[in-house]
């Protein structure tokens, strides 16, 4: 009886085992015996060192070609058959001992590869212990074929060269250090996620975004602004911009890491006769621009007449910006524009205004019966 029970379980284990092995192949394909890892610019493998770049040596937001083709040598990756030059932020992702009956043909795309940097952490800025997704989807890696002599066992790689979007995409790491891994998908959709890490030192990101900004202020056709601009009211109803109701606002000085992020340009009046200053364009009316590659944000205002409104009668008035982005914000009040408006601005009339007190039901209360009290 015994000795059947552990043949039983015996059956049972070697069934267990081929199910598991049917299962993870169903999910990997010819991936399910693969071994990955990362290689430097020479393929030299990285292993658990750390390798160190300066932010400056990033590419900008695009990069270079992300899906280049294997050169004609079937060694390195061209663009039009032009070797790519290798440089520090490039790195490739390997994935070798892919079993296939035959090499596919030359340049075929056979195996894509997204990237991801471990997020772990939950109390540094920037980490919520998700992690961040850095090229997926429409910016997947197009991963090549390079066959063996035998076309027996092959290796599937792809060239990441890292851009500044990549870095704002991992947000901050508190230690300073990035750790990406990567996914590797066939075109059959079998896919396998490879741990192995390329752990990567971002030395001169700046934390702080919206330091060292200041404003320029133009015209709508893009001359400076000198002295007063000067606008009619009645142009400010039209809410086409032209050159009778628009201005633009530049900010400048932003880091090279902040390339590509989109932050909010909120708009104030300095209001020294009572030191409150008046919110023109602030919450869901504030403007918005992207920094460019050369830390710059221009962005359009149109004036309205409910803007004059906002920042009350006055003979000038002197506007100037607030930078927002998440928890960060500078306010530029030493960078105004000075702005004259030509027609008398109607105050809302609240004279002839009338009042009702409601219940929690939204219903009009006709009467209050208030109980007395007895001594």
């Amino acid at each position: 009886m015994i000795k059947n029970k552990k043949r039983l379980f015996l059956i049972f284990g070697i069934i267990l085992a081929f199910f598991l092995i049917a299962l993870v192949f169903a999910f990997e394909g010819y991936l399910s015996n693969t071994i990955g890892h990362w290689t430097d610019k020479n393929e030299d493998i990285i292993g658990s060192r750390i390798i160190v770049l300066d932010v400056s040596q990033l590419e900008g937001i695009s990069g270079p070609p992300i899906n280049p083709e294997l050169c004609s040598d079937k060694t390195g990756f061209c663009v039009n058959g032009v070797p790519i030059s290798p440089t520090d932020n490039m790195f490739k992702t390997f994935v070798s001992g892919i079993q296939l009956p035959a090499c596919p043909d030359s340049g075929q795309d056979t195996v894509y590869f997204e990237i991801y940097e471990k997020d772990s952490g939950i109390d540094a800025p920037g980490e919520d212990g998700q992690n961040d997704a850095i090229r997926v989807g429409t910016n997947k890696l197009n991963g090549k074929i390079r066959c063996s002599q035998n076309s027996i066992t092959s290796t599937a790689l792809a060239l990441w060269a890292i851009s500044i979007e990549d870095i704002n995409k991992a947000g901050i790491e508190q230690d300073g250090i990035y750790e990406f891994y990567y996914k590797a998908i066939t075109l059959e959709n079998y896919e396998k996620i490879y741990d192995t890490l390329l752990k990567i030192n971002i030395t001169g990101l700046n934390t702080n975004l919206t330091t060292n900004l200041s404003t320029k202020w133009y015209d709508f056709n893009l001359n400076p602004i000198i002295g007063s601009k000067q606008f009619d009211l009645v142009n400010l109803q039209n809410p086409t911009p032209s050159a009778d109701n628009s201005v633009y606002v530049e900010i400048n000085g932003f880091p090279k890491q902040a390339q590509g992020r989109t932050f909010n340009i909120e708009i104030y009046e300095d209001d020294g006769g009572d030191g409150l200053d008046d919110s023109i364009r602030t919450g869901s009316k504030a403007l918005s621009g992207t920094v460019d590659s050369e830390g710059k944000i221009l962005t359009l205002w149109t004036l309205s007449e409910g803007d004059i409104v906002n920042a009350e009668q006055e003979n000038y008035y002197e506007f100037y910006t607030k930078v927002v982005s998440g928890t960060q914000s500078a306010t530029l009040k030493n960078y105004p524009v000075n702005i004259t408006i030509n027609g008398n601005v109607q105050e809302p009339n609240i004279m002839n205004a009338v009042g009702e007190w409601k219940n929690q039901e939204g219903f009009t209360i006709v009467e209050i019966s208030i109980p007395q009290q007895h001594s």
